[in-house]
């Protein structure tokens, strides 16, 4: 019973009874007020009508719950039966522990529902032993109205009884509830962990594959496939009986994921505007679609079995996401092994484990998978002779581990080992491809908000790429079997971790890296669009979050880790002394290029003069500032130097850059001429600023020429050298054609005639 419904009857019995505990007190007060009474008696004769409708419905849930209490012990006796079989399979006997849980969860449902009803019939036993009170004002009333109430009370005892018998059924299957309940307890109390199951599956007891032994049994027996064609059979009739809610599912979810297409295959851009690409890219997407959408179906469809269906859905998912991936990663991993490959050792690795192959079995068939493969690399080397063997052999090379486990006779070890393998390449390979989705056309957007929302969203989907792998991992392995893996402590004297503190440092450390690449990325997007004297405050912000976001990290890493930040404030005061004395110049360079930073008297980008030498800003480091002279020679400067010693920053708040250019002519020119002829030069150079104009300064009157100044500005400091030499050339050419002189030095020599003078000369004629 529904809790509303039920709220309603309890209100509505509460209200009867306080009409007849309200009519005793009148009947006991006035007997002579026979109508007062007999309209009492005409209710509660309609209450008996409705209480009787919920006598039926109360056997109705009680038959319901026989038939659940029916089913839940049959169920518990085929668990009964098969728990001597599931013992040495952990498959089995997760599957053995699901379905307890479910038996578990389905007996405290009906534990619910029966004291649910339970409290109903106590409440309706209550009401009519509280109607027995009206007899005693009955009997003073007319022999009409005591014969009513007589033909009433009849009908109240018989529901009476019936609600008593009912309560005794409802005690009755509470307590056979309570025993169910014991007993599935002690089931799972009595066997092995299933964490232990799957150490021994995968560790002990192996025979290497030279040792002549192995040879003996590598064959499955006539028993494991007698046992594999009864579970096939069993599979088949609850694929069968389950086939419509299967296939209905499927199909909803499939469509949901269709929906979603235009937005994710819109910004999905191949390499090349190919046909073709185009083509196997929206092929890929609904692979994934379709495959995503027949593992969620087949879990929920099938909670406690169909593992073989789960992991073939999960394994076109992961190849479906490794060949979109491949249109837009420059990974140098997954462009060195391939994609292909990884799903299909995925799919191979999940099925050998899933068909439950004796180990020697599952080592040979992952030996020759292997051979396989190296066997495909030589061959596609041999036939593409351009390829050198080196590159062929790091594509193979990552499955040599691998080879040689199984060779040890550890080939389920092998298949867990590969499967983990392709879980990190799929984490890879969709944080790639989510990234991709975001970032496209961020280049084009002008709004700041924009940009950085994406990039603030590029986390969120790195952690569910972690987050699918590892619920996946559950379904497959066992949540007990995860749990215990990531509890497992790690000793190092008196210092102890758990293995989940490591994973939670390396999923940190993968999660804020990839945070500062996006923040950094988006920043370059919009500061894209900034004037170019604003651009140098972008290396500042991502240097100054890449510190914030660095240390944020290490302050949380010491947390998990479980080091005091008390003990590290009492090692810094320490070594405070020591920075001191030899650590010195490092930390005042290190205070000076947070000054630099925050400041922002340079950035990078700008550029400077600093000791008559004039450079470049490429970067500012924690320690020093790397800048490139004009002749690109790259110099280390430290920071303290830079925020000690005087410089000029040319690029400060503007790049623009005034020059003057020096011009002499000679004397006679005509000096209006020269000006309109340079004022006109200048205005038709395009990196000559228009604001503010060029002027020609009239300078002196020179000894041997007539002075002028162009004076300009170029609208970047970069174009300088450039601007100002194509402005004398289109000024020498101009004067030409304008026939004026360009003026150069003159000396006049005036030889004055002296006697002593010619009588030299004459001596030596």
């Amino acid at each position: 019973m529904s809790h509303p419904l039920k709220c309603l009857l309890f209100i509505t019995i509460l209200f009867l009874f306080a009409i007849i505990t309200s009519g005793k007190s009148a009947l006991c007060a006035a007997p002579e007020n026979h109508e007062d009474v007999r309209h009492r008696i005409e209710s509660f004769s309609v209450m008996i009508a409705e209480e009787l409708t919920a006598i039926e419905r109360t056997a109705a849930q009680i038959d319901t719950a026989k038939t659940k209490m029916t089913s839940l012990f049959d169920n518990y006796q085929q668990l009964f039966i098969s728990r001597n079989a599931s013992s040495g399979s952990p498959l089995d006997r997760k599957h053995f522990e699901a379905t307890l849980a479910y038996l578990s969860n389905k007996n405290s449902n009906l534990v619910e529902d029966l004291k649910s009803v339970a409290d109903t019939v106590s409440i309706r036993i209550d009401l009519f032993q509280s109607y027995e009170q009206l007899a005693s004002n009955t009997k003073d009333t007319t022999s009409s109205l005591y014969s009513e109430y007589n033909h009433v009370w009849e009908k109240a005892q018989g529901i009476q009884a019936k609600s008593h018998k009912q309560l005794a059924q409802l005690e009755s299957l509470l307590r056979k509830t309570d025993q169910l309940l014991g007993r599935i307890e002690k089931i799972q109390h009595g066997k092995n962990s299933l964490y232990e199951l799957w150490r021994q599956y995968f560790i002990a007891g192996k025979t290497p594959v030279f040792s002549l032994e192995y040879w003996k049994g590598v064959l499955p027996s006539r028993n494991w496939v007698a046992l594999k064609y009864s579970e096939l059979e069993n599979a088949a009739a609850t694929i069968t009986s389950n086939f419509v809610k299967y296939f209905f599912l499927s199909i909803t979810l499939m469509g949901m994921g269709i929906v979603t297409k235009r937005f994710f295959q819109n910004r999905i851009s191949t390499k090349a505007n190919k046909e073709k690409s185009a083509i196997r890219s929206r092929f890929y997407f609904v692979l994934a679609t379709t495959s995503l959408s027949l593992f969620l179906a087949t879990r929920i469809t099938f909670p406690t079995g169909m593992e073989s269906m789960a992991a073939l859905a999960a394994g076109l998912f992961l190849l479906s996401i490794l060949k979109l991936s491949k249109h837009i990663s420059n990974d140098s991993h997954l462009s060195s092994y391939g994609y292909s490959r990884f799903a299909f050792l995925f799919i191979v690795s999940t099925q050998l484990l899933t068909l439950g192959l004796p180990n020697r079995s599952i080592t040979l068939l992952f030996l020759i998978l292997t051979l396989t493969l190296w066997g495909k690399d030589f061959i596609f080397a041999w036939h593409k002779k351009g390829q050198p063997m080196t590159f062929t052999a790091m594509r193979g090379g990552a499955l040599t581990p691998l080879f040689a486990l199984a060779v040890f006779g550890y080939g389920r070890l092998a298949c867990l080992f590969t499967i983990i393998w392709c879980m990190g390449v799929f984490v890879v390979a969709l944080g790639t491809l989510w990234s991709h989705i975001l970032f496209h056309g961020t280049e084009k957007s002008t709004k700041t908000q924009k940009g950085l929302s994406k990039g603030l969203l590029v986390p969120l989907g790195w952690t569910g790429a972690f987050t699918l792998p590892y619920l996946w991992l559950v379904d497959f392995f066992g949540d007990d079997t995860v749990s215990t893996i990531l509890n497992y402590k790690i000793t190092i004297g008196d210092y102890s971790l758990f293995l989940k503190n490591f994973v939670t440092l390396f999923i940190l450390f993968f999660l804020t890296k990839h945070s500062i690449v996006a923040f950094n990325v988006s920043i370059d997007f919009v500061g894209s669009r900034w004037q170019k004297a604003k651009r140098g405050a972008i290396p500042s912000i991502q240097t100054l979050t890449t510190y914030a976001v660095w240390s944020l990290y290490s302050i949380l890493a010491m947390r998990i880790i479980g080091v005091s930040l008390t003990s590290i404030t009492v090692i810094a005061g320490g070594l405070s002394v020591g920075i001191g004395f030899g650590l010195q110049n490092v930390v005042n360079n290190f205070i000076s290029g947070l000054i630099l930073l925050f400041g922002r008297s340079i950035q990078q980008g700008d550029i400077i003069e600093m000791n008559s030498v004039w450079c470049t800003v490429k970067k500012i480091n924690i320690r020093t500032t790397v800048v490139e002279t004009f002749e690109s020679a790259v110099i280390m400067i430290p920071n303290s130097d830079l925020v000690s010693t005087q410089l000029t920053n040319w690029t400060k708040n503007n790049p623009s850059l005034r020059r003057d250019i020096l011009i002499g002519v000679a004397y006679g020119s005509d000096t209006e001429k020269v000006r309109q002829t340079l004022s006109r030069i200048a205005d038709e150079h395009p990196h000559v600023l228009k604001s503010p104009p060029a002027y020609v300064h009239f300078n002196d009157f020179g000894s041997s020429s007539l002075d002028f100044i162009l004076r300009i500005w170029i609208d970047d400091i970069d174009h300088t050298i450039r601007a100002t030499s194509e402005l004398r050339f289109a000024i020498d050419a101009a004067f030409r054609r304008e026939g004026i002189e360009i003026a150069f030095p003159q000396m006049d020599i005036h030889f004055k005639t002296a006697p002593a003078l010619a009588d030299h000369l004459a001596k030596m004629e």
